[in-house]
């Protein structure tokens, strides 16, 4: 009963706390994305993949304040990724990757806050090898970190790393054990 009433006060105090912080709002953003895809099939540890390519995100974020320049923003996101990995007749594309996510920052500057991530992402791929084709959706956690520098009242820079880990199936009853970074530098419009 101590625990409850010490966690009910602590977020009392926090919301009503006078300090403002300076992220909070509606923004939509576009970002420019190097993926890289590490895949290593579990039918013979030998077998690795990597390929790195441009890609894109577009997102969606609502950010509220927690009180003194503590933020958190739940938000939503696309990534077009387009890596395309293959060796010895075994082929893995991750052609797209829907997150659901939420952003916990910490205004540093008035003009300048950083950032944790955690979320969960619905990854779009297709693996095909010598058993045939097999294309789904693997479902996994999703972390990262970022920056965002505001340029201005309705413009932020953003810049952001994110780390995934996931087992994609692969034809014959084998999977591929994937590991997927991003780094993103990219745009948000605020409202």
């Amino acid at each position: 009963m101590k625990k409850l009433l010490l966690i009910v006060s602590v977020a009392a105090s926090l919301t009503t706390s006078n300090a403002i912080a300076r992220t909070e709002g509606n923004s939509v953003g576009i970002g420019l994305m190097r993926s890289a895809a590490d895949h290593k099939s579990s039918a013979s540890n030998a077998i690795h993949y990597q390929d790195d390519t441009l890609s894109f995100a577009v997102n969606y974020k609502y950010s509220a304040p927690l009180g003194d320049n503590f933020y958190v923003a739940p938000g939503v996101s696309y990534n077009y990724i387009g890596t395309d990995t293959g060796a010895g007749g075994n082929d893995v594309k991750i052609n797209h990757r829907y997150n659901a996510r939420v952003d916990f920052g910490y205004d540093i500057k008035e003009y300048l806050a950083a950032y944790l991530m955690a979320g969960y992402s619905a990854i779009d791929y297709k693996i095909t090898n010598a058993s045939g084709k097999n294309s789904d959706f693997e479902y996994a956690p999703i972390y990262g970190l970022g920056l965002n520098a505001q340029l201005c009242k309705e413009w932020t820079l953003n810049l952001e790393y994110t780390y995934q880990q996931a087992d994609l199936n692969a034809p014959g009853g084998s999977f591929s054990d994937t590991r997927l970074e991003t780094y993103m530098v990219g745009l948000a419009y605020n409202f």
